[in-house]
């Protein structure tokens, strides 16, 4: 929903002032911040929309996302500086709330790297679109 109002961010603004409901109307810093959260939020949106695309979900998938999301979310601000520190608490929240939530899918012993939901292991390493991954 975001991202549709800062694709339409051009429109809104002229049918605001159009209207004369400057009330309505969002600050540089607003659209600043609403361009931050949308970024925050990518990987999250690209794993939703890798699961979504397929007709049978699978359990074998959910190493890998959870890995690239959290790894995707590590990675959101290198290429621009912070502008809000806003940004920087809730992307650390939710990268802390994601790690709480599949917490049970860590390695229990980092030298036999067992998790400790064995049979999501075994999924992924029986599916056959992951020959060549390594875990």
């Amino acid at each position: 929903m975001l991202k549709s109002m800062l694709d339409l961010k051009l429109p809104i603004c002229a049918t605001i002032g159009e209207l004369q409901r400057m009330d309505l109307s969002f600050t540089v810093d607003q659209w600043d911040l609403m361009q931050g959260i949308v970024e925050v939020l990518s990987p999250c949106e690209q794993v939703s929309t890798e699961l979504s695309s397929q007709r049978y979900p699978s359990l074998s998938k959910l190493f890998p996302l959870i890995s690239l999301m959290l790894e995707g979310l590590t990675n959101v601000f290198d290429d621009s500086p912070v502008r809000y520190e806003g940004l920087l608490i809730f992307r650390n929240r939710l990268m802390r709330n994601i790690k709480h939530r599949f917490h049970n899918l860590e390695h229990t012993n980092p030298d036999f790297r067992a998790p400790k939901w064995p049979f999501v292991s075994l999924a992924a390493f029986t599916d056959p679109r992951y020959d060549t991954a390594v875990y």
